[in-house]
């Protein structure tokens, strides 16, 4: 039987290669699609979560306790962030501060005293204006030995307000304890600056960098010290303060749902069992990049199915034409004895032969073909990483399976007996047949309501996606398949009114005088079925088009390559979020 089909095909070999190359291309353009989808979903993540949100992806740690439970205390750090992160590297900052301090001086009239703190800030983090870092602090040699004064850095703000001037550092101030102990003598010895006051790192700053806050009271500083102070010098440590800060440059997308759902309960177990407590809104931002992924995935699956409906149309009618020629053969058939599973299994293995090149080689051809789009245009200027997925296997072993289907079945339905051969061979089409059931209007009918129901979409920023049962935001098909058969209903509608058109038109090109328009519109008008194929066709590329030029059926909020979100409105071009 190959044989035989191997032989058949030969005869009709550019057919085949039509067919060929339909079922290459569709099952070539949505396995690269999948591809694509997954690749710049996670892409978009990891340049959101390295770019302009990176501080949102910090943790914040807080510990009440002294200064010598910091090995208990980074033990349960360390384990919070093995839980959450997993693989994922982290970089740990932290902070120690003391207890508030009265600045020296009468407070303004109304106004509670001046307070400040001291901490232990990362010298990296702070660029030395004047005078000399504070030095470490050594511990005092015995039971009598007074300690020596705690040298610290203050900002600008502070020295203007101890009112010294830089020229006169060294200087000892004296702070008042505001829990009613001792007073603290401190030597001043530099003047810094936050080196970069937007960083993450100034979480760990009461003040965040700002060097004074003001309301009913106003605080300075923070006064940095060297961390032995906290350790040796006999300065009590009120709270330690360590920022998290993970490298999501490789984070994958099923890490981040469980980096996701993994923080809170880490969250709970670090607080109860290790008395810290964490903040962050990493889960917050996790969320809401993975909603506009969610957005992302429903619009490229919009134009996959057009894509879809428009293969489906090219392949039917190269198969159609492919059917037509060989009805002498399948008449010769008949007339020797062969039943109609006989000719249903030749025509299957013809389609297998002419899908299964594609089964194979789409897989193939999509990492190459995809790095080649990622050379040229806005991508070119991402470096989209192409995942090795095994979703591409069966996406393309579907798409073959589909092409088999769509082949194989025109020709197991047209039957084996005459009778059904001339039936099925008249003028009359299946779609017009179609169209003259009714089934164009259903149709065009589910679209208008698909399209209403996209449209509530488009003045808010809701993604076009549906809520489950469970709450999880997920792609809503009514919304997805809605683009699609506003295709599939006008192209139906439009071979409704081609027997119409075709008559006028045949009747308005014989009232000419040239005779090429005139035979032309007679043939249309005798014979319409015979344009019910490229004509739809070709709307439907032109619709399709259309649709992806201008967006007239998308919206919500879409994730971008390079961190930012953009706002797609119907009708109109994305703008910036």
């Amino acid at each position: 039987m190959l044989g035989f089909v191997v032989r058949r095909l030969r005869g009709r070999w550019p057919l085949a290669v039509a067919v060929l190359l339909t079922v290459l291309i569709t099952a070539t353009t949505l396995t690269a699609l999948t591809a694509f989808t997954r690749g710049v979903g996670e892409e978009g993540l990891r340049r959101a979560l390295t770019g302009a949100e990176q501080a949102r992806t910090t943790v914040l740690i807080t510990s009440g306790r002294p200064a010598d439970s910091r090995a208990k205390d980074d033990a349960s750090v360390r384990a919070f962030a093995d839980e959450v992160f997993g693989r994922l590297p982290v970089a740990s900052e932290s902070v120690a501060r003391s207890r508030s301090y009265g600045l020296p001086g009468v407070a303004a009239s109304g106004r509670d005293a001046d307070l400040t703190v001291l901490a232990a800030l990362g010298k990296d983090h702070v660029q030395l204006l004047a005078g000399a870092w504070p030095g470490p602090v050594a511990a005092p040699q015995g039971a009598g030995a007074q300690a020596a004064a705690t040298q610290v850095a203050v900002p600008r703000a502070a020295l203007v307000r101890l009112g010294l001037a830089e020229s006169a550092l060294p200087a000892p101030v004296r702070l008042d304890d505001r829990f009613g102990g001792p007073p603290l003598t401190v030597l001043v010895t530099g003047v810094y600056r936050a080196a970069e006051p937007d960083s993450a790192y100034w979480r760990l700053d009461p003040l965040g960098g700002r060097e004074v806050q003001s309301d009913t009271f106003a605080i300075y500083g923070p006064l940095l010290v060297d961390d032995s102070a906290f350790t040796t010098g006999g300065l009590l440590q009120d709270h330690r303060l360590t920022l998290l800060t993970p490298d999501l440059r490789t984070v994958r997308a099923d890490e981040a749902d469980a980096v996701r759902t993994t923080t809170e309960p880490a969250t709970a177990t670090l607080e109860r069992v290790g008395s810290l407590r964490a903040a962050t809104e990493l889960p917050k931002l996790l969320a809401e990049l993975s909603a506009g992924m969610v957005v992302a995935r429903s619009t490229l699956l919009m134009g996959a199915l057009q894509l879809t409906v428009l293969s489906t149309a090219a392949l039917l009618l190269v198969a159609h034409i492919l059917t037509v020629r060989q009805e002498p053969e399948r008449v010769l058939l008949t007339a020797r004895g062969a039943s109609r599973r006989r000719l249903g299994a030749l025509t299957a293995t013809e389609s297998l032969l002419l899908a299964l090149p594609a089964a194979v080689l789409a897989p193939l051809l999509t990492p190459p073909l995809l790095r080649l789009f990622g050379r040229f245009g806005p991508l070119g200027r991402v470096h989209l990483e192409i995942p090795d997925t095994w979703l591409v296997w069966p996406v393309a072993a579907g798409c073959a399976l589909a092409c088999v289907l769509l082949t194989t079945l025109p020709s197991v339905l047209r039957g084996a007996s005459a009778a059904v051969l001339r039936r099925v061979g008249s003028r009359q089409a299946l779609v017009t047949g179609a169209a003259r059931s009714g089934v164009d209007l259903a149709v065009l009918v589910l679209a208008v309501l698909g399209y209403q129901q996209l449209a509530q979409y488009g003045g808010t920023d809701t993604p076009a996606s549906g809520v489950s049962a469970g709450g999880a935001l997920g792609v809503d098909p009514v919304l997805v398949a809605a683009p699609a058969l506003a295709l599939c209903g006008g192209t139906l509608l439009v071979l409704r009114l081609l027997p119409f058109a075709a008559r006028a038109g045949g009747r308005l090109a014989a009232r000419g005088r040239s005779l090429g328009p005139a035979l032309f519109g007679w043939q249309l008008a005798r014979r319409p079925g015979r344009a019910t194929g490229p004509v739809p066709a070709r709307m439907m590329l032109v619709a399709q088009d259309r649709l992806a030029r201008h967006g007239r059926v998308t919206s919500g909020r879409l994730p971008r390559t390079d961190g930012t979100v953009t706002a797609r409105t119907p009708g109109g071009p994305p703008t910036a979020a």
